[in-house]
């Protein structure tokens, strides 16, 4: 009896170390899926979900910057490495590089302007995100929204009092100023986007003081 208990635990001891190295096997393959380990472009998350398509710089639309992985050379942008939205190639390439986050987790980023994305009938459709590099497309469960909205700039030099929709050149200078109810955040409507130009940021006039807090 001492012999047959033995053998069964041992067999029962085999199966479950088996058991556990199909679990690990199984893990380790939906690890490499996600991660993309292979050599095709893989979009791990974007910076908006929607944005106008016209307005803004050059009237290109919104910025939307794409974070993943195998995205490609800088010299290639807009050439082996293209964005395209709902079949739609974007209008304007900005940069491709490595993110702020790449030396830790290696992941780029590829910044662009929307453009038209075929006009009107697109607008307020959930369209598709696609990478492609040498013709090979990434993943495509990414979307983005087109809108009628307007692009908003704000910046340390902006007035506002003077601030134009669609104008860099003339951008607003609060997100949010409560003293004097102005800024941004009093200007926006559904299907706006804000771009805060580079500075070092200090404002902290925005409601409860939460708009920005400390140098940015």
């Amino acid at each position: 009896m001492t012999s047959i208990t033995s053998t069964k635990t041992v067999l029962l001891l085999m199966m479950t170390v088996i058991t556990s190295m199909l679990i690990i096997s199984s893990n380790m393959q939906v690890f490499t899926n996600v991660m993309g380990a292979s050599s095709s472009p893989v979009i791990l998350y974007t910076d908006a979900l929607s944005g106008p398509t016209s307005g803004g710089e050059n009237g290109l639309g919104c910025y939307l910057s794409i974070f993943g992985r195998n995205f490609g050379s800088p010299s290639g942008m807009g050439s082996v490495t293209k964005v395209l939205i709902g079949g739609y190639e974007v209008a304007n390439y900005r940069y491709l590089g490595n993110s702020t986050v790449a030396a830790k987790l290696g992941i780029q980023q590829i910044t662009v302007q929307v453009g038209s994305l075929g006009g009107k009938s697109n607008v307020n459709v959930s369209l598709p995100v696609v990478v492609s590099v040498n013709g090979v497309s990434s993943n495509n469960d990414h979307k983005f929204i087109p809108t009628n909205g307007r692009v908003l700039f704000v910046a340390l030099n902006g007035s506002d009092s003077t601030a134009q929709y669609n104008n860099m050149n003339k951008p607003w200078r609060y997100l949010q100023n409560m003293a004097a109810y102005s800024g941004v955040y009093f200007a926006m409507s559904k299907g706006d986007h804000v771009v805060i130009r580079a500075g070092t940021w200090t404002d902290c006039n925005g409601l409860n003081t939460n708009w920005i807090q400390g140098s940015r």
